[in-house]
């Protein structure tokens, strides 16, 4: 008989976590046989679920705004949480302004006024 434990990470979410180990590309592509350009997406959103959390937007906006399910915003921010630590931060950082110019989002996005 199998317990039903939940929901499992999903593999965009374990994707852009070795890439904040630091490991490459190669090594996250030979592991998770997904392309060097999925990889990139995954880490683009994560990087603007980040950035718009710290902005203060809420998950449902988020998540309407970059038409992504709520819980993969969820996910996302538990990541950035789990990873916003004093071993990490140096890296979390440098994934943020990797990405922050290859992420271009709306004044919306940004939290800016809208018209």
């Amino acid at each position: 008989q199998q317990l039903d434990i939940g929901r499992g990470v999903t593999h965009k979410v374990l994707a852009v976590r070795l890439f904040l180990e630091r490991k490459s590309y190669t090594q996250i592509q030979r592991q998770m046989h997904h392309s060097y350009r999925a990889i990139q997406r995954y880490l683009e959103d994560f990087v603007a679920v980040a950035l718009m959390t710290t902005a203060g937007q809420a998950v449902g906006e988020i998540s309407f705004l970059r038409q992504m399910s709520p819980t993969l915003v969820r996910e996302y921010q538990a990541l950035y949480d789990a990873y916003n630590t004093d071993t990490y931060r140096e890296r979390l950082a440098e994934v943020i302004a990797q990405f922050r110019s290859a992420t271009p989002m709306s004044e919306a996005e940004k939290g800016g006024p809208t018209r």
